[in-house]
């Protein structure tokens, strides 16, 4: 008896892998929070499938059912780039050459004005030691549309609002409904964990400290301050300013998304922190984009894909993708434009294993695969 309660559990382990891969496949076919049911082998036994938007990514969870047994399965699905002939690099074109200057690296194929680079120095530099390799052509005198914009619909959430914390622990699951937690109280997070499917919420900034674990949930705030030595994984919906100070790690697969044509925006991420996934800084007019800018200074680095439709300072790595649309570089002296000064972006040092998003349409179509298993 034992054997054949082993026999079928083990049947029934493979039967939800090969349900949530049919799902992967047809997850564009699903609608949002519907159940579907299928019986991939028509014997009966039966798989349930529910689609959750979480963030820039998707929440699949499968649950197969027999004799009163079940079975799930729950990960973190996106749209991810298999093609590496991707750009690693597209500026918009505004009549003015791409500079590099001092130690940068350029390595894949770069979209850019007049498809050419030229050098350039800065006052009292080093020799410069560009290093450039990679197919270019022409860019546009527009960055290419996002695919996905980011939309949080509070209303669904507003019944699973914890009013108050009542535990220094907090752990939901993503098989469970969303739990929203408002710390607009709390100017600080720290000596707290906040794990899995969850909705940290605040009407003021936030400052999340190293003390603080925080791991697979959705921070949404005015601006958002990560202190040193933080290391967690998140993905943080901001309206003016996300910091990542020194040393600071956001764990694959994070994201930092700001969408704003009003107000003054940047995404600062100081030397000696890293980002792994995306970073997205948005808006809908020219001159919102004008208040727009990403910084990543010496020694911070970003692994994954960003798309700033704003000025990108690079002294830092970029091992991904990168779509500005403008460089900017200010120093003790004086401020210069299109310009990139000891900054480097290349993306074949990138594991195999890591999904790239493609944060704009592409030819070859959608391929979705799982990015994390809960």
């Amino acid at each position: 008896m034992l054997n054949t309660q082993l026999e079928y559990r083990e049947a029934l382990v493979h039967t939800n892998k090969a349900g949530f891969d049919y799902a992967t496949i047809q997850i564009e076919e699903l609608s949002y929070n519907t159940y579907r049911q299928f019986d991939l082998n028509e014997d009966g036994v039966t798989t349930q499938a529910i689609k959750k938007s979480w963030g820039f990514y998707d929440i699949l969870s499968t649950a197969t059912f027999f004799k009163g047994d079940t079975v799930r399965k729950t990960g973190i699905v996106a749209n991810i780039i298999r093609d590496r002939t991707t750009p690693v690099l597209y500026l918009t074109n505004y009549d003015q050459p791409l500079k590099l200057s001092g130690k940068t690296k350029i390595e894949g194929r770069s979209v850019i004005p007049y498809s050419t680079f030229e050098t350039a120095y800065i006052n009292g530099q080093e020799p410069n030691m560009v290093s450039v390799m990679g197919l270019k052509s022409n860019s546009d005198d527009r960055l290419p549309r996002l695919q996905k914009d980011i939309f949080i619909d509070f209303e669904q959430y507003k019944s699973y609002l914890i009013p108050e914390f009542d535990s220094n622990r907090i752990v939901n699951g993503f098989e469970q409904e969303t739990k929203v937690i408002d710390v607009s109280d709390r100017l600080v997070l720290s000596e707290i964990t906040l794990k899995g499917n969850l909705i940290i919420r605040t009407t003021d900034s936030l400052r999340i400290e190293a003390s603080a674990l925080l791991e697979d949930v959705l921070v949404i705030a005015p601006s958002v301050f990560i202190a040193p030595g933080f290391e967690g994984t998140m993905q943080i919906v901001a309206d003016k300013r996300v910091t990542l100070d020194k040393d600071a790690l956001l764990k694959y697969p994070s994201t930092i998304t700001i969408n704003n044509d009003v107000d003054s925006v940047m995404v600062h991420l100081k030397s000696g922190s890293k980002l792994a996934g995306a970073i997205i800084i948005n808006g809908k007019t020219y001159e919102g984009a004008q208040k727009r800018q990403l910084i990543i200074e010496e020694k911070a680095k970003v692994f994954g894909s960003i798309y700033n439709y704003g000025s990108t300072q690079l002294q830092g790595e970029i091992i991904g993708s990168l779509f500005t649309d403008r460089f900017h570089l200010k120093t003790r002296d004086s401020e210069y434009e299109n310009i990139i000064h000891n900054g480097s972006i290349t993306k074949e040092s990138l594991p195999k294993s890591f999904m790239l998003m493609p944060l704009i349409s592409n030819s070859e179509g959608n391929h979705y695969e799982i990015i994390k298993e809960f």
